[in-house]
């Protein structure tokens, strides 16, 4: 997106929370990519609120441990609920602001890989012990073995901002 006012619409989808404090930086670079009358469609998650069924508390324990991790890399966990203020802070009006929870079945085999694969960064960070890592890797795979659904419950932000046409 390198010439400014050249697109009538740009969607960003998960791209902002690890942008931390530079994501309103990256609604307002977008905004200038906008053409009169054209809109942004900015999607993100409020990853401190999602959670698995059936319920675990070391698998708890451990997402929330993940959080810390994420915020000790910059990361702002609640820009989903920011959405709005950062397409007002790029000068765009705000055509719809919306959130909604995703109620998804989960492949609990591919979530235990995924949560396996972030325990080197959390020791490393120092957010979690080799025993923590020992004891979540058992919680996961309990809970793969559990029968009936795995399910993860997600808050889904969504706000689209138009640039305001010439007149």
């Amino acid at each position: 997106l390198r010439e400014a006012a050249s697109r009538d619409a740009i969607m960003l989808r998960h791209g902002l929370a690890q942008n931390g404090r530079q994501a309103r930086d990256v609604v307002r670079h977008l905004a200038t990519r906008l053409r009169p009358g054209g809109a942004v469609y900015l999607v993100e998650t409020d990853v401190a609120a999602l959670r698995f069924l059936p319920y675990d508390r070391h698998l708890d324990e451990q997402r929330s441990r993940f959080l810390e991790l994420l915020m000790l890399l910059g990361n702002d966990l609640w820009t989903g609920s920011k959405l709005g203020d950062s397409i007002a802070d790029a000068g765009l009006e705000l055509v719809e602001r919306d959130a909604r929870w995703e109620v998804v079945s989960l492949d609990a085999d591919v979530a235990r890989a995924l949560a396996v694969r972030t325990l080197p960064a959390m020791r490393r960070a120092g957010v979690a012990t080799e025993r923590d890592c020992e004891r979540w890797q058992a919680a996961w795979t309990r809970f793969a073995a559990e029968p009936g659904d795995k399910i993860v419950f997600t808050p889904m932000f969504h706000a689209i901002g138009r640039r305001r046409p010439m007149h």
